[in-house]
């Protein structure tokens, strides 16, 4: 059984001299391998991660790495290490519960309030551990500019199996994050939003075919977070919709092939900024469509590899747009193959174009003489922003310390047929607080004012689920949360 496990890190930002474009401008991965992006180029460079498949890395927002994570191994309970742009491992960076082999098995994010604190995220392989959701703060000790590990792993969710696949997405708010795992032998998927520097809501949504075995393969979200693709071994191609305010998947589309011929199983997947999909067998990239009204029947084969030892890994959009494709050889671990083909990524030169004018390059980015395995760095769009004019863009009007500094409380929460907003920072002088209720779809269903501190809110004919609850005084936005019904 596969857990969720969270490490809080806290890092100092030391310049690694690279002009890199953005907090995803470093990746870190395979067998000591690593290549910088850069004004000029695409530059390879030597780590000492050992990574079979999951990996992160990070990047300050001036593409300056910070910090990365890996594992590697068999089957079975394994570990992750930590290290720094010197390639030097974090105090307390060893030991991280983790799993080679799983596909996206690590995630870096930011805290969303403080810029030199940062969660690593694992999927981990460990019996009897204590059951439970947990999330910790980190004291700011920097040991001396090299970077600490504190609070190492504490349980998230250890009541079901987790699959190996794992992404994050902003809010719509454009500061807090979604987590999006999904279950082994299941059609669940599982939300985790880390709010204010902490886990505040966990959804779940049982939608789409139920996973096969571990869930081996990429899931993979689109460059403006409302796309989200699965790929899976068995022959499973599965497009949802997403909700970056709400958190929910909508508008599924199945575009399975099952039973796929001999070994050729599904394992890849990529979007690019234009919402072209590109998935990979282990010998073969797919591309689709997902802007057409039919998408399945854009479907058609742009590349087939020739070489019968080597299979097409995971995939990553770059900051340059391009996407970039890892080679395994041989498919399976361990591996003492050093070759041309190895040391080397494909690309997809020009993702948002239609046919064979995507210009795949085989095995063209050199990768300094290191090995990819089948894994690259699990990394989401840092970059991305609010999403204007939602009912959820709470941070687009007000300064952010506004947004911060109330501490409201409403309750119940979960709500049963009302609620109660109470804060000691709420005075006679903010009465008439308009407030205001969306549901998951972002329809205002509720307009009120409070009245009186203490006044009970009737909530009891709306229909259950997430709302977002938002206060203003004096026509501007003061406060926001979520509420569940």
């Amino acid at each position: 059984m596969s857990r969720l496990y969270i490490v809080l890190l806290v890092m100092i930002i030391i310049s690694h001299g690279a002009s890199g474009q953005s907090r995803n401008a470093t990746w870190c991965f395979g067998d000591s391998a690593g290549i910088i992006f850069t004004t000029s180029g695409v530059l390879p460079f030597t780590t000492v991660i050992q990574s079979q498949e999951a990996s992160a890395s990070i990047s300050d927002p001036n593409g300056n790495l910070l910090f990365y994570s890996g594992s590697i191994g068999g089957n079975g309970i394994h570990f992750a290490s930590v290290y720094n742009n010197l390639n030097q491992m974090l105090l307390n960076g060893d030991s991280i519960i983790s799993a080679a082999s799983v596909t996206q098995g690590l995630i870096i994010l930011p805290f969303p309030t403080d810029t030199n604190m940062y969660f690593l995220i694992s999927i981990g392989f460990i019996p009897n551990i204590s059951t439970g959701l947990s999330l910790y703060s980190a004291d700011v000790d920097l040991n001396n500019g090299t970077g600490l590990v504190s609070n190492k792993n504490k349980v998230i969710d250890s009541t079901v199996a987790y699959s190996e696949k794992m992404i994050a997405v902003k809010h719509g708010n454009g500061r807090d994050w979604w987590i999006i795992n999904h279950l082994n032998n299941s059609d669940q998927f599982v939300i985790n939003l880390i709010q204010n520097d902490s886990i505040s809501l966990t959804l779940s949504q049982n939608i789409g075919s139920v996973l096969a075995g571990l869930g081996w393969g990429q899931m993979t979200i689109n460059p403006s977070g409302n796309k989200i693709v699965v790929v899976d071994y068995s022959g499973l191609l599965e497009v949802f919709d997403f909700n970056r305010c709400s958190g929910n998947l909508t508008n599924y589309i199945n575009m399975s092939d099952f039973p796929l011929p001999g070994f050729d199983r599904y394992y890849g997947a990529s979007i690019s900024p234009e919402n072209i999909l590109y998935y990979s067998t282990l010998d073969s990239l797919w591309q689709i469509n997902l802007n057409s009204a039919n998408p399945i029947q854009t479907k058609q084969l742009v590349y087939a590899d020739p070489n019968g030892n080597v299979c097409m890994g995971q995939h990553q959009l770059g900051p340059n747009g391009k996407i970039y494709i890892a080679n395994a050889m041989p498919c399976g671990y361990p591996s003492t193959i050093t070759d041309s083909l190895n040391t080397h990524l494909t690309v997809i030169d020009k993702p948002d174009s239609v046919g064979s004018a995507c210009n795949v390059l085989p095995y063209f980015q050199l990768i300094g003489g290191a090995r990819s395995y089948l894994g690259l760095p699990n990394m989401p769009n840092y970059d991305l922003g609010s999403l204007t004019g939602s009912p959820c863009d709470t941070l687009t009007s007000i300064h952010s310390e506004l947004y911060f500094e109330p501490r409201i409380e409403i309750f119940p929460n979960p709500v049963t047929d009302h609620f109660k907003i109470n804060s000691s920072i709420i005075t006679n002088a903010d009465l008439f607080l308009e407030i205001k209720i969306f549901n998951s779809n972002g329809k205002l269903v509720l307009e009120d004012k409070m009245h009186k501190i203490g006044d009970e809110i009737n909530f009891n004919e709306y229909a259950a689920g997430l709302h977002a609850i938002t206060l203003s005084r004096n026509g501007r936005l003061w406060f926001s949360k979520f509420i569940k019904l």
